[in-house]
């Protein structure tokens, strides 16, 4: 498998939903300030019907391609399905993979993602429990988190 080619076929499926992107900066009020203006202006997201993935083929990525989503994350964009556009919980959720792909570069990222999902599975993907973690703490607290740095900090405390 060649990390750089599932990228540019990434790029391409950034490429052909440009014009649909909408700002995450909409999302300020429902995400309570868990992240901050500058980031969510730099995040969009997509409504989608189905959503896209990379036509490349090699070995552990046909895992990731099986996985059925409501949502995925590429570089600053993410792609969520129509019908679960309004599920704060998912943008939060999709936002710390943006984060994520921001910290760690493309390569890094699909790298690691990829032998998680190989390894452990998508359930014991250590990028996906993150994402997990940080539902949990949205819905719990009633303290804000910039959850931008915190992922930031458990990517690094994990290296």
């Amino acid at each position: 498998m060649n990390i750089t080619e599932i990228d540019n076929a990434i790029d391409t499926i950034l490429k052909e939903h440009e014009s649909k992107r909408i700002c995450c900066l909409k999302l300020q009020d429902a995400l309570r300030s868990f992240y901050h203006p500058a980031f969510l202006k730099t995040s969009y997201y997509v409504p989608v019907d189905s959503i896209p993935k990379p036509q490349v083929s090699g070995p552990g990525f046909e895992d990731f391609l099986q996985i059925a989503v409501d949502g995925i994350t590429y570089k600053d964009t993410y792609f969520i399905k129509t019908e679960y556009q309004s599920n704060i919980i998912l943008h939060l959720h999709e936002l710390v993979h943006v984060a994520q792909w921001r910290k760690l570069g493309s390569i890094a990222f699909l790298s690691r993602y990829i032998q998680e999902i190989q390894s452990c599975g998508y359930d014991g993907s250590s990028l996906e429990n993150m994402a997990r973690e940080a539902q949990g703490l949205f819905e719990s607290s009633s303290e804000v988190v910039d959850l931008e740095q915190w992922v930031y900090a458990k990517l690094i405390d994990e290296t």
